[in-house]
């Protein structure tokens, strides 16, 4: 295989042809240059040409594109607004469980408390049915009238602090 470049170095035209070890033994190989003396100019290239540009699309075909595009750009948001409900609902989900826990919770709480008030209450009735109680009933003339106190200028309390007690934030958590 013979590949022939056209030098510019100098009005001659110089033709320097590489040929491959397997074709010819006798090679002739292009100078090595050192960086310095390498010569500035390089070979000449043929131009460029561009293909031809192909006739436009029907009109169908563009409109389809654009369908195809917009059905994607609509099934990526459709995807990702999907994943964001899923989550908000897990989220939800959890919290709502964990109220309904807490709300059972204080429900057996009041229910107790309330049991224990009536318990109270009844244990008290008994007690003031027994004549060793020692409690009489209500007559107009025990009772007393209270006269109300004075009123005293409030003042907003003072607190001094002294220097061996810590700073006033917590230390950590």
């Amino acid at each position: 295989m013979a590949v022939a470049l056209k030098s510019d170095t100098s009005d001659q035209a110089d033709w320097v042809t590489y040929r491959s070890q397997t074709l010819a033994p006798d090679i002739k190989r292009p100078p090595r240059y050192s960086r310095r003396s390498r010569p500035q100019s390089r070979a000449r290239l043929a131009p460029v040409h561009s293909l031809p540009v192909g006739p436009d699309q029907a009109p169908w075909l563009r409109w389809l594109r654009w369908v195809t595009i917009g059905t994607t750009w609509l099934t990526a948001g459709t995807v990702v607004s999907t994943l964001a409900l899923y989550g908000l609902s897990v989220s939800l989900n959890r919290q709502l469980t964990e109220t309904t826990s807490q709300l059972t919770q204080l429900e057996r709480h009041e229910h107790r408390l309330t049991t224990a008030n009536e318990l109270l209450k009844h244990h008290l009735a008994d007690q003031a049915k027994r004549p060793q109680a020692g409690l009489m009933s209500p007559h107009p003339e025990h009772v007393l009238f209270l006269t109300p106190a004075p009123q005293r200028p409030t003042e907003p309390p003072q607190f001094q602090r002294s220097s061996q007690e810590g700073p006033l934030f917590p230390m950590g958590y």
